[in-house]
């Protein structure tokens, strides 16, 4: 991790705790009227952090916002910061916990962090919901809604920033790519908790001991979540064995598409792209030669030259792999990388003829990928092509580069030699 990385994270954990050190030694929060509120609202919040859910690799989403939210709403910050210490930080030490394996240090600079931006953002959000009067139930009019929507958005935008500044300087993504990501993956969930977290405070003061009855909902929500994220992991598991299944006709492909994957996901990290779309070419690359499943193993193992014939039953693998997973929701953003990996920059490729920018970006970083391990690994049509059997990897580089501005994107090739294959541990 950059300097100027863990120069953010120590200032946002600076900050944040020195605002809720603050809030906390300022608070006069009447324990016994809040009791009930404080029990529950602590045990529900520390169980949503435990059990946080992985969306994509450094995304995690909880519940715990309705709970932090709720808080707010009820008893404004004197609650929300109790709350906050005994869930939030006792969760956040046990799921961190992992880090003391790296260093001390790298632990408590996560969990100093991350309860740091949470500070940060209930600080802000209850700065607004108290500044407006901190409306209570019941509530009656579209103002007092827009008082709450306004404190939830508040509390959002100041965690969704804080998180996705520490993201882009440790990844070294850019800043919009993430908060574009964010937005556009978790905002149906988050507008979810949000209602909850108003339904909370309304059951609290109507009676408070109903709220032990809003962790159905929640769990609701938490599973719903869950088997979503099982289930796209579970099909993509399932193309993944498919394309296992593949390799016990065609050897070849396998070790192929396993190889393919690595190289586009070093280059989509070299081009510094999103962690979503990162995921999406790796995806694309492990199922990119899908399609040939519906290929005969005559001209999938044929070890001379294809007939024209051949060729063009090979040439619709791209659109058989993008049919059999188009329909897959998870698989919306993966489809155009299947079929569009063909493509060639100056408009000759297959099966549509796009050319330069309008091949999808995953597409081609996937080709170059594809050409690269295509050239350095053995293959038995060559010979009949008067062609070396394989290519060494200063072989592949010069085929690479005539390629360049005809077959590849120009710019990708470059980045790829200079910044991929120039890595000393490869």
């Amino acid at each position: 991790m950059s300097l100027k990385a863990y120069s953010y994270l120590i200032l946002v954990s600076l900050v944040g705790i020195f605002f809720f050190v603050d809030k906390l030694l300022n608070s006069n929060l009447d324990f016994d009227k809040y009791a009930i509120a404080l029990i529950v609202l602590i045990v529900f919040s520390f169980l949503a952090e435990i059990y946080e859910l992985e969306i994509f690799p450094r995304w995690n989403m909880t519940t715990g916002i309705a709970m932090t939210m709720a808080s707010i709403f009820i008893g404004g910050t004197n609650l929300a910061v109790w709350v906050l210490l005994f869930s939030t930080l006792p969760a956040e030490i046990i799921t961190r916990w992992d880090k003391l394996k790296i260093s001390f240090s790298e632990f408590l600079i996560f969990v100093a962090f991350n309860f740091g931006q949470l500070a940060l953002s209930v600080v802000a959000a209850s700065f607004v919901f108290e500044y407006f009067g901190s409306p209570k139930p019941p509530y009656e009019s579209i103002g007092v809604f827009s008082i709450l929507l306004i404190t939830f958005l508040t509390y959002e935008v100041v965690n969704t920033f804080l998180v996705s500044g520490a993201v882009a300087l440790s990844t070294n993504q850019r800043f919009r790519y993430i908060v574009r990501f964010s937005l556009k993956n978790v905002h149906i969930h988050f507008l979810t908790l949000g209602i909850i977290s108003i339904l909370i405070s309304i059951i609290y003061f109507s009676s408070p001991w109903q709220l032990i009855f809003t962790f159905l909902p929640l769990a609701l929500v938490h599973f719903s979540m869950r088997n979503y994220l099982r289930l796209r992991h579970n099909s993509h598991a399932a193309f993944s064995h498919i394309a296992k299944l593949l390799a016990k006709r065609d050897e070849y492909t396998g070790m192929h598409s396993d190889e393919v994957a690595t190289w586009s996901v070093m280059l989509a990290k070299a081009m510094h792209l999103p962690e979503e779309m990162i995921e999406n070419i790796r995806m694309g690359a492990t199922i990119h030669d899908i399609g040939k499943i519906a290929v005969p193993d005559a001209i999938l193992n044929k070890t001379d030259i294809l007939n024209e014939q051949e060729w063009q039953i090979m040439k619709t693998h791209p659109e058989v792999g993008e049919e059999i997973i188009k329909d897959l929701e998870i698989y919306r953003d993966v489809a155009p990388i299947v079929r569009h990996e063909h493509e060639h920059w100056n408009g000759n490729g297959y099966p549509d003829g796009l050319e330069g920018e309008q091949i999808p970006l995953g597409a081609r970083i996937v080709a170059v990928a594809d050409v690269f391990s295509a050239l350095t690994t053995e293959r038995n049509y060559r010979p009949a092509q008067w062609k070396p059997l394989k290519y060494s990897r200063e072989e592949a580089v010069e085929v690479m580069k005539e390629m360049s501005g005809n077959v590849l994107d120009p710019h990708l090739v470059t980045v790829f030699v200079k910044e991929v294959l120039s890595k000393p541990d490869l």
